[in-house]
């Protein structure tokens, strides 16, 4: 099986970015399906997709080694009802203090993440949150048969919380199916697999 790769020209900015209408999110509904998208280090939020207010299908993808400033290391995802089904996102970093979203940044939005890998993501620094996946607002947002497992927050003398998933900021999530294992907050902090605020 042959895959695109995807780099990016500029490695500061995403490599992908779907800017939808907001208050018609339907309206800009691209599929993005089948490519590796790798080598982003996006001083914006999203290393290889930044989705705004977008019902985009991010389907059979590879999402691995991108790098974001502060949020969504592999996949930012603002408003919106996007799909993201079957991908593998591993190996994506946020890297600022405070920062959320190792693998995905899911906020104020009501995506459906199904059986996606997540693994080996982090977000390294202080305060930081979700090192595979961070929620933040939305209602619902749901996650079906993923697999969330060896991704890790925070780091030696530094706080981190939810090493796998991580859910604040008022969102309503139904988690069903699928594995969480594995993941860790290095040295303090709540949530090594789920924390929920």
């Amino acid at each position: 099986e042959m895959s695109s790769i995807i780099e990016p020209e500029d490695d500061t900015v995403p490599i992908i970015y779907v800017n939808g209408v907001f208050g018609d999110t339907a309206a800009v509904a691209a599929t993005i399906d089948g490519v590796i998208l790798t080598g982003a280090s996006a001083t914006d939020h999203g290393g290889a997709i930044h989705g705004r207010s977008s019902d985009f299908i991010l389907r059979d993808n590879t999402v691995v080694h991108n790098a974001a400033s502060f949020l969504g290391g592999g996949v930012y995802v603002i408003g919106g009802a996007p799909f993201l089904v079957r991908n593998r996102i591993q190996g994506n970093t946020v890297n600022d203090e405070g920062a959320s979203g190792g693998g995905v940044m899911l906020e104020n939005t009501l995506a459906t993440l199904i059986g996606n890998l997540i693994e080996e993501n982090e977000a390294p620094g202080n305060a930081t949150a979700g090192g595979g996946v961070a929620i933040t607002g939305g209602a619902p947002v749901f996650l079906i048969d993923n697999v969330v497992r060896g991704n890790r927050v925070g780091g030696v003398g530094l706080a981190g919380a939810g090493g796998g998933i991580d859910v604040g900021g008022g969102a309503f999530v139904f988690i069903t199916g699928g594995e969480i294992s594995g993941n860790e907050v290095i040295e303090s902090g709540p949530g090594g697999g789920l924390n929920v605020e």
